[in-house]
């Protein structure tokens, strides 16, 4: 699915925040979870300059988002190796039955009677038409929720890695480090749910859209 750069330019800031947030999160824990900075002189220094590597690292880590490919991504957030994208399925009958907006008879007839058969045209084709209705408003919100979503989902899997790599070398922080380890894994699944939920929203919004195109008299009446 495309990103504009405009809605990349806002989920990057979103997510270089939630990012420093994660990495001071963590390097908190490591340091013995400390309650005032005075503390901070009885904590070795291998310990405090591994924490703020930590810190520095899930920053950098939210700042530069193609570290991660977004087959990877996808991965995290469909469950699937081959065909992840929604849109490979946009044409079947499942998801034109999802969603009740769908004029499925008009839809049909925008591709000569025949909807497209193997999964790559079915992606193509839904793509030319996310291209056509890229303006909306509705595809633009829904868009951007699939990619804060897609990209929290892979952050989050990395700090709860990091986090569960760190029990295993701190002994005395193990215990509050898995914790932490463990509530991250529930965030990566729950933000993987709602990725997935939006991507499949978005497929079915820009099919609307294509399906009322003739006969839509105003932006708003698909909303």
């Amino acid at each position: 699915m495309p990103s504009p750069p405009r809605l990349k330019t806002k989920v990057r800031a979103i997510l270089r925040v939630v990012a420093i947030f994660y990495g001071i999160a963590i390097a908190w824990v490591v340091l013995g979870m400390p309650h005032e900075f005075g503390a901070l002189s009885h904590i070795s220094p291998p310990r405090v300059v591994l924490s703020s590597l930590t810190t520095l690292g899930m920053a950098v880590i939210g700042w530069i988002d193609r570290l991660a490919p977004s087959r990877l991504k996808e991965l995290l957030v469909f469950w699937r190796i081959r065909d992840a994208l929604p849109g490979h399925r946009a044409f079947e009958t499942r998801t034109l039955k999802r969603d009740s907006r769908i004029d499925i008879n008009n839809l049909k007839e925008r591709f000569n009677g025949k909807f497209p058969g193997p999964p790559s045209q079915q992606n193509a084709a839904w793509y030319a038409l996310y291209k056509k209705h890229s303006g909306e408003h509705v595809v633009q919100e829904i868009h951007m929720d699939y990619l804060l979503y897609r990209d929290l989902t892979w952050l989050t899997a990395v700090a709860a890695t990091v986090s569960l790599v760190l029990s295993c070398l701190f002994v005395e922080q193990r215990t509050p480090l898995v914790v932490v380890g463990l509530v991250f894994v529930v965030l990566t699944a729950l933000t993987s749910v709602v990725a997935r939920n939006s991507a499949n929203r978005f497929v079915t919004d820009v099919l609307t859209i294509e399906s009322h195109t003739s006969s839509r008299k105003s932006k708003g009446r698909l909303l």
